[in-house]
Formats: C-alpha cells, sequence, structure tokens
C-alpha cells in the first residue's frame, strides 16, 4: 500500500481523530520521519504530532522479557477522551462580569428572586453581553458559582426545611415455588388432609415481632381424624 494513502484534509485547530491516530501508529512503526508523518497526516504541526505521541505512549514487553517504548492509537484515544471528559461544559454566563455584579446587587441587595432579576433585564431594557434564564440563575445558585450570593440569599429557598420521607418497606413477590393458582383442584375442595397455608403477620411499626401462622385446610379437622379413627378401628 503507498504512502500516499494515508493523506488526508487538514483539520486545522481540531485535536487528532481516531483514524489519524491509526495512521500515525503504522506511519511511527514503518519508521518514517517527522517530517514525512506531518505531510501523510495532511499538515499537522510536528507540534501536534509530537504531544500525541507523548500522550499515547505505552510500554510493551519485549520476547526476551526486556521493555520498549511505543505509541498506541487505542492509548492516545483513551487519554483524549479522559481529558475531554474533565473540561466539562463552560458556563453560559461566560465572563460577562457586569451581569454577575448586577444579579448579584438585585438578588443579594435587592432581595429579588431570579425571576424578577432576570425579567427586569427586559423591562429597563438592560443590555449585557449574555442573554441567560431565571432558570440557569436557579442552576447557577445551586451549584454555589456566585461569589457573593447563594440559595440563602433567596427568600423562598433559605428558610426551607427538607422533608421527610418515611422509609417504606417494598413487597417482595415470591419467584420460587409454585403459584397458588397452579395448586390441584382436590386441594380447592378442601376435604382432603395435608395441604397446608402459611403466612406470616408482622408486629406493630417499629419492631421485629413476627408470627408465623400454620392453617390446615380442611374445613373440619375433628371430623376428618374420627372418621379415619373409626376406619382404622374397623
Amino acid at each position: 500500500m503507498s504512502q500516499l494513502n494515508f493523506i488526508t484534509q487538514s483539520r486545522k485547530g481540531k485535536h487528532l481523530t481516531y483514524e489519524e491516530r491509526i495512521k500515525l501508529e503504522a506511519l511511527l512503526k514503518m519508521g518514517l520521519s517527522s517530517g514525512c508523518i506531518v505531510e501523510q497526516l495532511g499538515g499537522r504541526s510536528e507540534r501536534t504530532i509530537r504531544r500525541e505521541i507523548a500522550k499515547g505512549r505505552v510500554e510493551l514487553l519485549n520476547s526476551d522479557l526486556t521493555t520498549r517504548m511505543e505509541y498506541s492509537a487505542e492509548v492516545g484515544q483513551s487519554e483524549h477522551d479522559t481529558q475531554a471528559t474533565a473540561k466539562g461544559p463552560s458556563l453560559k454566563i461566560g465572563k460577562d462580569h457586569k451581569l454577575v455584579k448586577y444579579l448579584e446587587k438585585a438578588i443579594g441587595i435587592d432581595s429579588e428572586s431570579p425571576y424578577a432579576a432576570i425579567q427586569n433585564i427586559t423591562n429597563k431594557n438592560l443590555q449585557f453581553e449574555t442573554t441567560i434564564c431565571f432558570k440557569t440563575v436557579y442552576n447557577y445558585l445551586d451549584n454555589n458559582l456566585f461569589l457573593n450570593i447563594s440559595n440563602k440569599d433567596l427568600p423562598v429557598k433559605k428558610n426551607a426545611k427538607k422533608r421527610n420521607y418515611k422509609k417504606i418497606r417494598p413487597a417482595y413477590n415470591n419467584t420460587k415455588g409454585t403459584s397458588i393458582s397452579e395448586r390441584p383442584a382436590a386441594v380447592a375442595a378442601r376435604d382432603e388432609i395435608g395441604h397446608w397455608e402459611m403466612d406470616t403477620v408482622v408486629g406493630k411499626q417499629g419492631t421485629k415481632t413476627v408470627l408465623m401462622v400454620l392453617s390446615e385446610r380442611v374445613l373440619n379437622v375433628k371430623l376428618y381424624l374420627i372418621e379415619k379413627a373409626f376406619y382404622f378401628y374397623y
């Protein structure tokens, strides 16, 4: 395969793609110079290539138990994904310090709600670099992103008490054994001894007392036993 097959269009200002990292790994294994690699990767700068190689270097074991350092496209991509995740989304309010000061004064000093503070921007035709909604302001307050104001400055949230939720014991369905709906018809007739029903009675809330109840399904156990005794007697 010709080396020219590796040539791709330049993507200035963007990170290497996974396909470019695979090509970089192959070119390094071919022993090409850095200048040739830059050409084959569509004009990427040598600095970008060097940084990518340093980021994706991995130690490999030789057959004689010695080690060597090589570039791995998998490792390079993994490092890129990790760094991209760690950055997180940028704040919409950005570097609009004028808007920040206005919100801190409106909420912290003038005791306005986020909704009123944002609404006054429209009503008074105030000009800022950034446009945000009141829900975004609430999110910023919840995450303590303002320096001089917090949820304590809100008339609704500062005195709010946490609601107490009672812990509800979940009900567990019996997943083992035969369902009661699948029992034989003779059991439903209740004229044959030997079929028992078991249930539990839980004590009052807050205690661990449990009573297990066993019931014989025969309608008249005493009469049944008398009939059986009479039969064996004769």
